[in-house]
């Protein structure tokens, strides 16, 4: 079992220092081949497992089918792939939706005293960039004026977001972020 990791790691190292970017990138669409668009298109720059992406869609998909007005907001966006979904089934919902994503693009943050050992490793780890999450959602052909994206830290960028909406769906978020998160929505709430 080791050898097998040792092997895929040295594959995927490999591949970075040989291959150009959009290259990189077909060769892990092959990996995927069996998942349905836009799935297949973003589990490379995802950290949710396909199980979690599809549920992900389909939660998307059920807002509209139940009416539910009101745009997405993913907190620690990362790579952009789950953000990139949340656009996709933004841009074909009969509501008026868009996608707010937030996120430091510098890694974890450092985790609070309520944080357990597992968080307090991640610090600094998942590191993101805004760039690649324009260029995934460009691919899933989500125009610019159906999503925002706000580079910095949440306690800095969410309470100075220009327009939330206060009926905001919000089916996508880090653990580690609620009780921030639940204060500052509320703030927003009552500014609107």
């Amino acid at each position: 079992m080791r050898l097998g990791v040792e092997l895929r790691h040295l594959l995927v190292s490999s591949t970075r220092r040989v291959f150009p970017t959009r290259v990189r990138e077909h060769l892990e669409m092959i990996r995927y081949c069996g998942l349905p668009n836009p799935v297949r298109m973003v589990r490379p720059y995802s950290l949710l497992s396909n199980l979690n992406l599809l549920f992900l869609q389909e939660l998307a998909r059920r807002l509209d089918e139940w009416n539910v007005p009101g745009d997405f907001v993913e907190c620690g966006v990362c790579r952009g792939g789950s953000g990139a979904l949340l656009g996709y089934e933004a841009v074909k919902s009969k509501h008026s939706r868009r996608v707010w994503l937030y996120d430091a693009f510098a890694g974890m943050p450092p985790a609070s005293a309520l944080d357990d050992e597992r968080s307090k490793s991640l610090e600094g780890k998942h590191v993101g960039s805004e760039k690649q999450t324009r260029r995934l959602l460009r691919r899933l052909r989500v125009p610019e004026d159906h999503f925002r994206i706000t580079a910095g830290w949440f306690d800095d960028t969410l309470p100075s977001a220009d327009r939330v909406r206060n009926d905001t769906a919000q089916p996508n978020r880090p653990r580690r972020l609620l009780l921030s998160e639940a204060t500052e929505i509320n703030m927003l709430r009552l500014r609107s």
